[in-house]
């Protein structure tokens, strides 16, 4: 790949803002209302890892972290947007924000606005992590760089679904470093 090909290429995490706020790239946990983020709580919660037995709105699936194996209806702020409904992904605000591909396109067209004219057709791929993005912004507003908040297991398999990855391989939740 060209270095002027590079320069035109979507990477994950590339147009995340600043924070608004002084959190650190750890306190996700803060933010969604966990106790804690230490290695206990990890290694407890390793049993969520091949199964959905913790999962309380039937959407989710298993994931393979333990960060990225979080149900919908576990976070707070997730909550206050599901008003009647047993999982977030059956709302019509999910769907129009982070599914319906005229919004996704749109998110999109605002990014290169910033960044720069990318020649390729933005593939699947690309409408994932702007899904996630818009995912990030309705839920959690501003978060900044460094700072990722995993995003509830039901909702990334409904964004999956919308925009399948053309080899069926996806890339999971990563804490920045």
């Amino acid at each position: 790949m060209s270095q002027e090909e590079r320069t035109r290429e979507v990477l994950q995490y590339q147009y995340e803002p600043i924070a608004a706020h002084n959190w650190t790239a750890h306190n996700w946990t803060d933010i969604i209302g966990s106790e804690s983020d230490n290695a206990d709580e990890m290694t407890e919660n390793q049993e969520r890892l091949g199964n959905v037995d913790w999962c309380s709105c039937g959407n989710c699936a298993p994931m393979s972290t333990v960060p990225e194996s979080v149900c919908c209806v576990e976070d707070a702020r997730v909550l206050g947007k599901m008003v009647g409904a047993a999982c977030i992904t059956c709302t019509d605000d999910f769907l129009a924000v982070c599914t319906n591909k005229a919004v996704i396109e749109t998110a999109f067209n605002q990014y290169l606005e910033q960044e720069g004219f990318i020649d390729d057709e933005p593939l699947n791929d690309t409408y994932r992590y702007v899904a996630y993005r818009q995912w990030t912004f309705w839920v959690h507003k501003k978060l900044g760089r460094k700072i990722r908040i995993p995003i509830p297991t039901c909702a990334v398999n409904k964004i999956r679904e919308t925009f399948p990855s053309e080899n069926g391989i996806y890339k999971g939740f990563e804490f920045a470093h």
